[in-house]
């Protein structure tokens, strides 16, 4: 089974404004069995995964505007699995979908 992980993070100052960044992650995954079995019915198939982040943060440093992305590329991943020897069913469950969160962080 094999993972690769490359990330990519970069900031700016902009000016007297306050300081903007921005950080890309990109996973690879080759395909992987979920049960003790090594079924293939519920095996993971490899995938591609990006996810990013966009955040300003003003100059007093006090508070943080973000928007982030998780699996921009909306892969269906297998999170966990079982397949019923007998009649041969399986049972899956998935990692989110493609997922926006845009917030805030305040420090005191």
């Amino acid at each position: 089974h094999l993972i690769a992980i490359v990330q990519r993070s970069m900031g700016r100052a902009l000016g007297n404004i306050g300081f903007f960044s921005v950080r890309t992650d990109y996973r690879y995954s080759d395909e992987y069995f979920i049960d003790p079995d090594n079924s293939f019915a519920t095996a993971q198939p490899s995938y591609h995964l990006i996810d990013a982040r966009v955040a300003f943060t003003p100059r007093a440093g006090r508070t943080e505007l973000f928007v982030q992305g998780t699996n921009l590329t909306n892969e269906s991943i297998v999170a966990n699995g079982v397949t019923s020897g007998p009649n041969g069913s399986q049972i899956v469950s998935y990692k989110p979908p493609r997922q926006w969160i845009v917030g805030a962080h305040f420090r005191v």
